[in-house]
């Protein structure tokens, strides 16, 4: 079905799409539920079969387990020798689920309750008697118990595949049934609180995505974004889209198609509800209106400030602070039953980057001291750690192609006679970070000449937070109250029947704590690179261990005395850094924070940065976008987490933000005392 829809959309759009590259000029972002991942990859074999080999049903794409965010999702991709290496399709998976709505969903048991007053007032005619009818039937006891969503869905996937419905329930019945729930939910998500509180993050990221391509920040010519059924009906409520009030059937679509006047070059906006033209509320004569009534739809429901939109800003610096790119498992030896054999150090010394990498990078940038005539602090050695803890040829292959990326969207930063003082590098000392930054600086200047930089290391450390390796030992012991107060004894009881599961697999004895990092680690490593894991461990466990590794990381790097014991150099290394370049005392227009996953955790714990319930993959990137209002002279911060805007604390009605709201709120981290 997906399939055959993807179809329709490359017949719908054929005159766009016919000299896209798919690769470059396609944006796909989904949900980090499994259905929405591959409802996206049928799609995409719809409208670029070419990429998709042995694709005989929608259920049997060709393709590997589950998809983690900028992966490869396809096994057998065709080979075109004139293809790039990097030229691969791929599925963004939002860890922080934006797309969908963010409440329980046992919300929709009680939408009846919840609703009770409007359905006094404006129930559908029948609703009642219906209501009465229907608890009989499946013996709810009384109507007011009916829960509609959940009948629903039992009803659609039964018509969907023949299932007979329960005794005394026929189609009349089942279409009040979606009728009524279709009520229900379009009068929940109407009511603009509750669907500000609950999709506020994915209409930002529609939002923000949408203007990004009217100011040319991206070069997308179409852009898929999977979802779920609440999420467009979220969607078509928070734009007040005059759309028939139903429940999206599956694979249903709303479409908005962009356009440029070729004479004044104003963009406008169409939207489509499964084909069909819809209008905003407003501007009901045509659906075909300015762009600017779509964005001031957004802000509404957003509550942007427009004096922000007024504003003459320019861009002055940016501050990219990322994690390095994949490398090899640092810790080994996770129990009695899983120890380094010498079969599996020779697997990963053969992943290691090559010597021919390394002196490529080695030209790009220079490792040196604090400053630039002082010899590299680089610790440990690779010699001493050698295959362990290494940036990998895949890595560097990742982390290059990220630097290309950065070029698209910050090359205008710079002129074309770059100066070695127009880019500022500081490295953590371990070899990973510094060699993974020096991927990025060749992939950005791959076109373009350019001195050699410098990348620049401490004797102190101050990019990695200062704390035990013991410590992602013992995380569950550390924050043992939040695991009491924040969690339900059903999850409790969950993460410690895996655990003895674990323990039994891993060989792990009773009296030595369980390292859900050292288990998370040791599993990504293998997963990336195809070595099995351990016996009784399979990819659903793979999860639920990474699941709760980030939970606890978050809950351990939000305490603020323990953040700022470990990262309190840190944070004031980049508070400084940005304040530098707000007072003008700092020539660089673009610079390089090159660090470790739990270093961004840490910072934005510090900062008050959400991002949802994840943790950085490899190379994931903060930037932080540095703007002077030409006019007032006045400077701004936007925080991007891998592009996407995200908000501080006290700042959610606009990503853009004042220097001081950033500068009080890492004054506020540096000035804790416990």
């Amino acid at each position: 079905m997906m399939r055959a829809k993807g179809q329709q959309l490359g017949e719908r759009y054929r005159k766009l799409l016919q000299d896209v590259d798919p690769v470059l000029q396609v944006h796909v972002q989904s949900t980090n539920i499994r259905r929405t991942i591959r409802s996206a990859q049928s799609m995409l074999a719809g409208l670029f079969p070419e990429f998709f080999v042995d694709v005989d049903a929608d259920n049997k794409l060709a393709c590997g387990g589950l998809l983690p965010d900028s992966r490869r999702f396809l096994d057998h991709v065709q080979k075109d020798l004139t293809k790039k290496t990097h030229e691969v399709l791929v599925i963004h998976a939002d860890d922080s689920n934006s797309l969908a709505p963010q409440h329980s969903y046992e919300l929709y048991r009680d939408l009846a309750k919840m609703l009770a007053d409007e359905l006094q007032l404006h129930a559908p005619p029948g609703f009642a008697d219906a209501s009465q009818r229907i608890s009989e039937i499946i013996g709810a006891g009384s109507s007011k118990l009916v829960a509609w969503t959940g009948l629903r869905e039992v009803l659609i996937c039964r018509e969907a595949h023949g299932l007979a419905f329960p005794d005394g329930l026929d189609q009349q019945l089942f279409a009040q049934v979606c009728d009524y729930d279709a009520w229900l939910w379009h009068h929940l998500y109407g009511k603009t609180d509750f669907c500000r509180a609950s999709f506020k993050s994915g209409v930002q990221r529609i939002y923000s995505y949408l203007t990004g391509v009217t100011e040319d920040a991206y070069k997308h010519k179409l852009s898929l974004f999977s979802a779920h059924d609440n999420s467009l009906v979220a969607l078509v409520n928070a734009l007040q889209l005059q759309v028939p009030r139903v429940i999206p059937g599956y694979g249903a679509m709303l479409t908005f198609e962009l356009f440029r006047h070729r004479v004044t070059g104003e963009f406008y906006v169409k939207a489509l509800f499964e084909g069909t033209e819809v209008t905003f509320a407003g501007h009901e004569h045509s659906a075909l209106c300015p762009f600017a009534v779509f964005q001031q739809a957004a802000r509404n429901f957003l509550q942007v400030q427009p004096g922000a939109a007024l504003r003459d800003l320019a861009l002055r610096h940016v501050l990219i602070f990322h994690r390095h790119g994949d490398r090899t498992p640092v810790l080994t030896s996770i129990g009695t039953k899983v120890q380094a054999t010498q079969e599996e150090k020779d697997f990963w010394a053969s992943k290691v980057a090559t010597t021919e990498q390394l002196e490529l990078l080695e030209l790009t940038a220079k490792p040196v001291g604090a400053e630039a005539t002082q010899p590299p602090v680089i610790r440990p050695s690779k010699e001493s750690q050698f295959p362990y803890g290494l940036l990998t040829q895949k890595g560097v292959e990742h982390m290059t192609g990220k630097g290309r990326a950065l070029k698209e969207r910050y090359g205008t930063l710079l002129d074309d006679n770059v100066q070695v003082d127009d880019i500022y590098v500081l490295s953590s000392s371990v070899p990973r970070t510094i060699e993974s930054v020096q991927c990025l600086l060749r992939g950005f200047f791959e076109q373009q000449k350019a001195p050699q930089f410098y990348v620049h290391t401490y004797a102190r450390n101050v990019l990695a937070p200062m704390h035990p390796l013991q410590v992602f030992n013992e995380i569950e012991l550390i924050v043992h109250d939040d695991v009491l107060q924040l969690r339900s004894k059903i999850e409790r009881e969950a993460m410690d029947k895996l655990g003895l599961h674990l323990r039994e697999c891993l060989g792990v004895p009773d009296d030595q704590p369980l390292s859900w990092t050292a288990v998370r680690d040791a599993l990504t490593c293998r997963e990336a690179h195809g070595w099995p894991f351990p016996e009784g461990v399979d990819h659903k466990i793979f999860e639920q261990v990474e699941a709760y590794d980030t939970w606890l990381w978050q809950r351990l790097y939000h305490r603020k005395d323990f953040c700022y014991g470990a990262f309190k150099d840190g944070v004031k290394e980049v508070y400084g850094f940005v304040k530098s370049v707000v007072d003008n005392k700092q020539p660089a227009k673009l610079s390089f924070f090159s660090a470790h996953d739990n270093s961004l955790v840490a910072l934005l714990g510090a900062l008050q940065i959400d991002v949802g319930a994840q943790l950085p993959q490899y190379g994931t990137m903060l930037a932080f976008e540095v703007y002077e209002d030409e006019g007032s002279h006045e400077f701004f911060i936007k925080p991007r987490y891998e592009n996407e805007e995200v908000f501080f604390a006290g700042h959610t009605q606009d990503p853009l933000c004042p220097f001081s709201h950033f500068e009080s709120l890492a004054l506020d981290f540096l000035s804790y005392k416990a």
